[in-house]
């Protein structure tokens, strides 16, 4: 998948890369989590591109609890980011196990977390509160 998010993720311009990284109103918060057995769901509410990727990461001891088409919906609506979240509805209706679709959803936010900081430079907002 990461050779196809390569030809189809545009690098964003400077301004989205600083709203993609930044740090989104807790009220705005993507509900998720991590399984972790034998005590289940651990609560992990995601508000920024960066809390994505590390629930996202693939892990030994448990696995990301996220609901993809919310993910996709609020990667659109509070990063502002329609390229990524089609990416995300594309890894998420693959005929897949969930772990591969984690792992798919993973390469492409990771890849678009890096195009974001590079694009983004050393901008002082970044992961500052909206």
């Amino acid at each position: 998948m990461k050779e196809d998010a390569v030809n189809f993720l545009v690098p964003p311009s400077r301004d989205a890369a600083v709203r993609m990284l930044r740090t989104v109103l807790y009220a705005d918060r993507l509900r998720a989590g991590r399984m972790r057995p034998p005590v289940g769901l651990i609560k992990n509410d995601i508000r920024s591109l960066l809390e994505l990727e590390r629930l996202l990461a693939p892990e030994p001891h448990g696995l990301p609890g996220l609901d993809f088409a919310a993910a996709a919906a609020w990667v659109e609506r509070e990063l502002g980011d329609p390229e990524l979240a089609g990416l995300v509805r594309r890894e998420a209706a693959r005929d897949v196990s969930y772990v591969d679709r984690c792992l798919g959803i993973h390469t492409v936010v990771a890849l678009r977390l890096a195009q974001a900081r590079e694009a983004a430079g050393d901008d002082p907002s970044n992961g500052k509160e909206a």
